[in-house]
């Protein structure tokens, strides 16, 4: 078992994701947003290394997350239990996607704020 305390960690997932579109197996467009979009952009981009919980901000419950695009847009997601060791010795999981998946469009935060602000100027500006 490894301990977790005496390898460096991973790059920590900070992304500005809020909202992603894609298919699923070829099937309809979906729409993920928030926490999940960011999961999923998490995991679409990590390919076969997979995610943990700990590349995360604190506070992110990857597994509500990883639960949603299961039941909710039907994606086939991988969990692997990994035993560590040391102080706080126990599991953590790695998740991987196993669907084929299409990413049609990531919206990133700063992108969003400008569309909302362009369609609000538009309708007053009538």
């Amino acid at each position: 078992m490894n301990d977790l305390f005496n390898v460096p960690p991973p790059a920590a997932i900070t992304n500005d994701v809020v909202e992603v579109r894609f298919r699923v197996s070829g099937g309809p467009a979906q729409v993920a947003i928030g926490r999940v979009a960011q999961c999923l952009a998490a995991l679409a981009s990590r390919g076969q290394r997979g995610v943990t919980s700990a590349e995360f901000a604190a506070g992110t419950r990857v597994s509500d997350s990883i639960h949603k695009l299961r039941h909710r847009h039907g994606l086939g997601i991988e969990t692997e239990r990994v035993g560590h060791g040391g102080i706080y010795s126990g599991e953590h999981a790695i998740y991987r996607i196993s669907s084929p998946i299409e990413i049609v469009e990531l919206v990133r935060a700063g992108a969003r704020a400008k569309k909302c602000k362009s369609s609000a100027e538009n309708r007053h500006a009538a």
